[in-house]
């Protein structure tokens, strides 16, 4: 009987385990303006990305301090997906992640300040 409750203790552990998700951009060993940059480069290059192009860095801030769903904040959310599928700079990236509003109220400053200087990433 221990036997069999320490495997099904197990067992759940290990499902529950694979299930968790982290956001990759808000991982503690990721330095938040780095991350900040990040999102800042693939928004900035999804704008370029979407017809007619727009100035996606701006586009996704205002997508983002206003949860957003609009027709155009899907475009640069899906735009940005398609960057991040590309460059793999922090792990697999999905829609939620991009979206998630911790992470943005977390990196929101970082995203800013890579804004203001323009940062190449």
């Amino acid at each position: 009987m221990k036997k069999l409750t320490l495997t099904t203790l197990t067992l759940a552990t290990l499902a529950l385990t694979a299930c968790s998700h982290q956001n990759p951009l808000t991982k503690q060993n990721v330095p938040p303006e780095h991350a900040g940059e990040y999102l800042y480069q693939a928004a900035k290059t999804a704008g370029t990305n979407i017809k007619p192009a727009v100035d996606g860095a701006s586009l996704y801030a205002s997508c983002m301090d206003d949860a957003s769903t609009s027709t155009q904040c899907k475009k640069i959310y899906s735009a940005m997906l398609i960057y991040t599928k590309n460059n793999h700079k922090y792990g697999a990236i999905n829609l939620s992640d991009i979206r998630d509003q911790a992470m943005w109220d977390t990196l929101r400053d970082y995203y800013e300040k890579a804004a203001y200087f323009d940062v190449q990433y």
